[in-house]
């Protein structure tokens, strides 16, 4: 329950993905994380991420309302 700020800096992006929220747990290289605030322009660069990673929009639209749920 220790209140984080992560910044995710892509690189060579020119953006920062920054968000606020609770750790969670912590299990070997991995942390979740309970979002708490995450801004407009965060939110649509990590949506693009997640968007090219999957490569199509109906994986990214299932991925992000297991995210938000």
């Amino acid at each position: 329950d220790t209140p984080v700020v992560v910044e995710v800096r892509p690189p060579e992006a020119g953006f920062v993905i920054r968000m606020e929220g609770v750790l969670t747990h912590v299990q070997e290289k991995k942390v979740g994380l309970c979002c708490s605030h995450l801004d407009i322009d965060s939110a649509s660069h990590l949506r693009r991420l997640v968007e090219l990673n999957l490569g199509d929009e109906i994986s990214l639209n299932r991925e992000l309302a297991e995210m938000l749920a």
